[in-house]
């Protein structure tokens, strides 16, 4: 898959989400290995028949060597379309202080299998099954604790950090998000060791 871009103009046909187009005089940008497709001066022909699309899917399993800052409960943009994550001040980059904010949990990290490091993303419904934390627990934790929100990440991370998972996801712009994941079993010389190699503690 590959971005696109094309302006909402006055008499431009949109494109249809399952359609077959033929594309003439695109241009393509790059910024830091990321590609885009230009269309706004672009000729779009609708063509008839299907293309096979792969689900873009792969498997990846190793030690989780890393728990980044920003995994845990985390507060989201309410906006429509926005859904960008929030300061500790509730401020959005785009819609500047949002008060009536949406809660989210998730995990950043890397995966490690000893020979690869793999950035990962793990979403909410994946996050709770890991963890045995639902975003609701996260919350009133959060809300209740000293340390509000910094406690549900140490929690997450004790819970989870070194632990061999063996995920499944789609890459996106150099990062898996996962949609699915499996607790492996602990094996403690190879978790320690490459949480050695990684810099981190269990």
């Amino acid at each position: 898959t590959v971005k696109f871009i094309i302006w909402n103009e006055e008499g431009r046909e949109r494109l249809v989400q399952g359609m077959v187009y033929s594309l003439y005089y695109a241009m393509v940008d790059e910024f830091s290995g990321r590609y885009s497709l230009n269309l706004n001066s672009a000729t779009v022909v609708p063509e008839e028949g299907d293309i096979p699309v792969s689900s873009g899917e792969s498997r990846f399993a190793g030690a989780l060597v890393h728990i980044a800052p920003g995994s845990g409960l985390i507060k989201r943009c309410p906006v429509e379309g926005c859904n960008r994550v929030l300061s500790r001040q509730n401020y959005c980059p785009v819609h500047e202080i949002q008060p009536g904010f949406n809660y989210d949990l998730r995990i950043k990290g890397w995966l490690d299998d000893g020979k690869v490091t793999r950035e990962v993303l793990i979403q909410r419904e994946v996050t709770e099954q890991l963890t045995g934390m639902s975003i609701e627990q996260a919350r009133e934790l959060a809300e209740n604790n000293p340390l509000g929100m910094d406690e549900v990440f140490l929690r997450v991370r004790d819970r989870i950090l070194g632990r061999y998972l063996s995920c499944t996801g789609r890459e996106i712009d150099f990062r898996m998000l996962v949609n699915s994941c499996d607790l492996l079993p602990f094996n403690a010389e190879e978790t320690a060791s490459l949480l050695n190699r990684a810099g981190g503690s269990s």
